[in-house]
């Protein structure tokens, strides 16, 4: 039944003048290599703890003299990140990775650098992200899932001693 109101809608957004039907696709702005991001748009697809997480670890790591915060697409694994730039290598000091899924914090090593950590002072929680860089894994990646303040609070203590080591070793 079709009431007067009805027949003078306008066309559905998505129809074209042949009336024929389009479907339009609207990537998440995290995994949209196209078309770079802001900050606020990656955190747009995250929930509030995740968000909460990224707020914390966005705001320790620019706040940290001599760090610069740049968006750098990472390629299909990690897509957009917020990536954190000292001067000292090309190799960013870390990056965070606004996975809505799996928010995380990756860092690249040197070999020397995971020769000088404590390991029986790092909790297992860092440890564990820290092994994904050694042998027998095809990387020199550590990589983190933030699941609390504590983990961000730990991970950050070891970035700490990396940018020291950075900093050391441009000597």
């Amino acid at each position: 039944m079709t009431t007067q109101d009805d027949s003078k809608s306008s066309p559905l957004p998505n129809a074209t003048a042949s009336g024929l039907m389009t479907m339009t696709y609207e990537r998440m702005p995290w995994i949209d290599c196209f078309n770079q991001p802001s900050i606020k748009q990656l955190k747009s697809s995250l929930g509030d703890e995740p968000s909460t997480l990224f707020d914390l670890v966005n705001s320790k790591l620019a706040k940290i003299e001599g760090v610069t915060p740049d968006l750098k697409w990472f390629g299909d694994g990690w897509h957009w990140t917020v990536s954190y730039f000292t001067g000292h290598g090309e190799d960013p000091l870390a990056i965070l990775i606004p996975n809505p899924e799996d928010v995380q914090l990756a860092m690249p090593l040197d070999p020397e650098f995971l020769k000088l950590l404590p390991q029986d002072q790092i909790k297992k929680t860092v440890r564990d992200g820290l092994e994904l860089a050694t042998t027998p894994f095809d990387s020199n990646w550590a990589v983190w899932s933030l699941d609390s303040a504590g983990t961000v609070k730990e991970i950050l203590d070891v970035i700490k001693l990396k940018l020291k080591f950075l900093i050391e070793t441009a000597r």
